[in-house]
């Protein structure tokens, strides 16, 4: 169970992975131990799974191209939600993997450096799992995070 505290610190690491631990004990008005052990609580209880870079790949200046494309898929009787984020839990392409309600049974977001890759992975899921419909839907554009943080 998360405290608190745990859902502040975690938020901020998602917004700036190199916070240091003084910095956030003085965010947070506790002391840099305190940080220092509920981060490594959660580390170990696997609820901060690893560090990593997000480039900026809306800049020019980043100099990276990046695709993005969200998969909706149909499951055949016998496989499932679960089946796939096992899957693809070590994959550094998926951004996100939803349970949903409706036609659909899932939706996983992925990030390829070209459309080639985005579509090695679906073949990929294809060849693992059982599936009867998958849908690719290429991500045409972002809504910059600077508007949506304007809110």
């Amino acid at each position: 169970m998360l405290t608190e505290l745990d859902k502040k610190i975690l938020i901020a690491l998602r917004d700036d992975g190199r916070a240091s631990w003084s910095a956030l004990a003085k965010r947070f008005s506790v002391s840099r131990v305190t940080i220092q052990n509920r981060v490594e609580s959660m580390r170990v209880r696997k609820i901060i799974k690893g560090y990593t870079v997000v480039a900026n790949v809306n800049s020019a200046k980043a100099g990276i191209s990046e695709e993005k494309a969200f998969f909706m898929l149909q499951f055949v009787a016998g496989d499932s939600f679960f089946g796939l984020c096992k899957l693809l839990s070590t994959s550094p392409h998926v951004l996100g993997i939803w349970c949903v309600a409706g036609e659909w049974d899932c939706f996983v977001l992925v990030s390829a450096s070209s459309l080639r890759e985005v579509a090695k992975l679906r073949e990929h899921i294809f060849d693992k799992i059982k599936i009867k419909k998958l849908e690719t839907h290429p991500v045409l554009n972002d809504c910059p995070s600077d508007f949506v943080e304007s809110k």
